[in-house]
C-alpha cells in the first residue's frame, strides 16, 4: 500500500481533529480528500509526512509502519507540495538556489558546503527550469506560484514515490492550474507515482485521481472510488448543500450531464 490509515486518531488541545479514519491507497494510485473547512483534509496529509504524529491507530506508509521505522527514510520518498507547511519547516533565510540544494542534500535547510557534484547538479537544474531570474531571491519573497514551481522541482530530485498537496493551486490563475496538474499526471502515468490531494475546489480534481476520501467533522463519510462513491446524495451530506447542487457537483466529477 503507498499510505494505510488504520483507526487513526489526532488529538490537539484536548479536541479530536481527525477520529477513527481508517483507508488503504494501493500503489501507484490517486486519492482526493474532500471536505469543508476544519474536517481534518490537511491533518492528514501532515499525519503521512509526519509532521503531526497519531494519538491513536497505525500509520503505514510506501510499507513502512510508523513507530517502527524511520521517519527521515520515509520522507525522502514523498514530494512535499505544500508551501504554507513548508515555509514553516524550513530555514528561514533561504534562497530559491539553496532550497534546490537542499533538496539535492535530502534536508529541510543547508547543514554543510555543497561538495563539486552537488554544485554541478545545481547548475543544472537552474539551467533546466530557467531559474535564473529567482535563483538568489530570498523564499520569504517568492510569489506563491513561484514557490510552488520550487517545491515541484525540488520534491522530483530524488524520485519519489508519493506526492502530498494541499491548496497548491490556491493561487493560480486557470491556465497555471491546467499546466501544473497536467504536469502532475505526467508524472503519475511515467513513474507510478501515489498522489494524495487535499481538495477545497471540486472543479479542479484532476481526471486521472482514482479514490475519494470524505471527511466530515474528522471521521469518514465515504471512502472508494471515483464510480462508486461519487454522487450527489454523498456530496449533499458531506457539504449540507441544495440537491440541485449537489448534482452539479457530482455531474462534474462524473463527467455526466445532471438530471433535469
Amino acid at each position: 500500500m503507498s499510505v494505510l490509515f488504520d483507526q487513526v486518531s489526532f488529538v490537539r488541545n484536548s479536541g479530536t481533529v481527525l477520529d477513527s479514519v481508517s483507508f488503504e491507497l494501493p500503489p501507484g494510485a490517486s486519492l482526493a480528500i474532500m471536505g469543508g473547512n476544519g474536517s481534518g483534509k490537511s491533518t492528514v496529509l501532515n499525519l503521512i509526512y509526519g509532521i503531526n504524529w497519531k494519538s491513536s491507530g497505525h500509520i503505514t506508509v510506501l510499507g513502512r509502519s510508523y513507530g517502527q521505522c524511520r521517519l527521515a527514510t520515509v520522507q525522502a520518498e514523498i514530494g512535499f507540495l505544500q508551501p504554507q507547511v513548508f515555509g514553516q519547516l524550513s530555514q528561514t533565510n533561504l534562497t530559491a538556489a539553496d532550497l534546490i540544494m537542499s533538496g539535492i542534500q535530502g534536508t529541510l535547510g543547508l547543514y554543510r558546503d555543497p561538495n563539486a557534484a552537488e554544485r554541478e547538479q545545481l547548475e543544472k537544474l537552474v539551467t533546466q527550469n530557467s531559474l535564473q531570474t529567482m535563483r538568489h531571491k530570498p523564499w520569504s519573497v517568492l510569489s506563491n506560484g513561484e514557490k510552488l514551481k520550487l517545491l515541484f522541482i525540488r520534491s522530483q530530485i530524488r524520485t519519489p514515490r508519493l506526492f502530498l498537496l494541499d491548496e497548491a493551486t490556491a493561487s493560480l490563475d486557470y491556465q497555471a492550474v491546467d499546466e501544473f496538474y497536467a504536469s502532475l499526471e505526467k508524472l503519475h502515468m511515467e513513474r507510478k507515482a501515489a498522489f494524495v490531494l487535499a481538495i477545497h475546489k471540486l472543479d479542479e480534481v484532476p481526471d486521472w485521481v482514482d479514490y475519494f476520501l470524505a471527511l466530515k467533522q474528522g471521521r469518514v463519510l465515504f471512502f472508494g472510488q471515483r464510480s462508486a462513491v461519487i454522487n450527489a446524495d454523498h456530496l449533499q451530506e458531506l457539504y449540507d448543500i441544495p440537491p440541485g447542487r449537489a448534482a452539479q457537483l457530482a455531474a462534474l466529477l462524473t463527467k455526466q450531464q445532471p438530471a433535469l
